[in-house]
């Protein structure tokens, strides 16, 4: 059975991604301000894992890779620091 959520979403091929299209270069911003630098790092950095989370979420929709019934094992680990 089809997931509903498949209807909301389209898949982006990610074969023409262009890093430079993520805005200026960490240089660029550091020699305004390095608080400015270290925010724009950040706010790039969740715009590139908010897109991946979507890009993956879109593949297991249209590629039907978890289907109603299907169990999911999902692991987390803390890393290290």
């Amino acid at each position: 059975m089809p997931s509903t959520l498949g209807s909301a979403y389209t898949m982006q091929s990610l074969d023409h991604f262009d890093p430079a299209s993520l805005g200026a270069t960490l240089a660029d911003v550091e020699q305004d301000s390095p608080e400015l630098a270290d925010a724009k790092q950040k706010r790039e950095f969740n715009k590139l894992q908010k897109r991946l989370r979507r890009e993956v979420g879109n593949a297991i929709i249209d590629y039907q890779m978890i289907n109603e019934g299907d169990r999911v094992m999902v692991c987390l680990s803390g890393g290290k620091l």
